[in-house]
């Protein structure tokens, strides 16, 4: 777990990222998404979007231990953040 959470923060301070649902779900389609970082309580029906996307789109789907609160706050965030996408 702390390996991905030092992966988060690397990828962060680099950019090329996005946060939220419908930015992730929109590069996903576009084909733009290099990985998507998913926090462990997101709502069942992204993770079902995602992983389908994920299995045509030819992207990393990588299903954190860390909730959506936690998430946030690594990502220093002051709200709960439930996806995190890194762009190509």
């Amino acid at each position: 777990m702390k390996d991905q959470i030092k992966e988060i923060k690397d990828i962060i301070k680099k950019g090329n990222v996005i946060f939220g649902t419908e930015q992730t779900l929109k590069a996903a389609k576009n084909g733009t998404l290099k990985t998507a970082f998913m926090a462990s309580n997101c709502k069942e029906d992204v993770k079902e979007d995602l992983t389908k996307y994920a299995s045509i789109g030819n992207f990393e789907l990588i299903n954190l231990d860390i909730n959506n609160r936690d998430f946030g706050t690594i990502a220093k965030k002051p709200f709960s953040v439930s996806i995190i996408g890194v762009l190509k």
